[in-house]
């Protein structure tokens, strides 16, 4: 909550350009480009009659923290790229 307050300005919504600096400086998402900030936005501040919206409440930026778009796990890693077809005693654990 602290950190929806902070970006914000202490208001209930977060517009494209709080969010977008959200992602540069807290994610760390330096080629984030509005664009995408409000596709982001659009996907997750859909109301309940099915109304998009443009901002975040709290409860929409909620959901996308807890989302996997924000996951840290690198999504190429759900499958083994590695050569996995030696012995288990040949690999480093």
């Amino acid at each position: 909550e602290q950190l929806f307050l902070t970006y914000s300005g202490g208001h209930d919504v977060m517009t494209d350009q709080q969010f977008l600096q959200f992602l540069h400086q807290e994610q760390q998402e330096k080629e984030m480009e509005i664009e995408h900030a409000l596709l982001i936005i659009r996907h997750f501040s859909k109301t309940k009659d099915g109304q998009v919206l443009d901002y975040l409440t709290k409860k929409s930026f909620e959901r996308y923290l807890l989302s996997g778009l924000n996951d840290v796990f690198n999504p190429k890693h759900n499958t083994v790229y590695q050569d996995m077809t030696l012995p288990l005693s040949c690999y480093y654990i």
